[in-house]
């Protein structure tokens, strides 16, 4: 006996997986910007012993400067990765946690 057990590409379950993907994706994203902001913070926090123990003011300013860029762009991609989990009804489930996590650093992210 013969059983077609393939899932049809229409099927809610199928559209709820692809769905959750893209949700785990997302995540993924958020993971890896923030990662990108930590290394940012990791070069300014280098700049500032630098700056202390050279006095090479320019040095810094500039990677202030470089940094300022970098943050406001990945603030803007967040953004866009937040309204999307925002939007997502699989997300349901970790936007409490996501949420949680913000109000516990008292940071804002966006």
């Amino acid at each position: 006996m013969h059983a077609d057990l393939s899932i049809s590409k229409f099927s809610a379950s199928y559209i709820a997986k692809l769905q959750w993907d893209e949700v785990q994706a997302t995540v993924q994203r958020i993971q890896n910007v923030i990662k990108r902001c930590l290394s940012a913070h990791e070069k300014l926090e280098t700049s500032l012993q630098d700056l202390s123990r050279t006095g090479d003011f320019q040095s810094c300013k500039t990677t202030r400067k470089l940094a300022d860029g970098l943050f406001k762009e990945l603030s803007k991609e967040l953004k866009l990765l937040l309204c999307f989990l925002q939007s997502s009804p699989q997300a349901a489930q970790i936007l409490p946690k996501l949420d949680a996590g913000k109000a516990g650093n008292n940071m804002e992210v966006l």
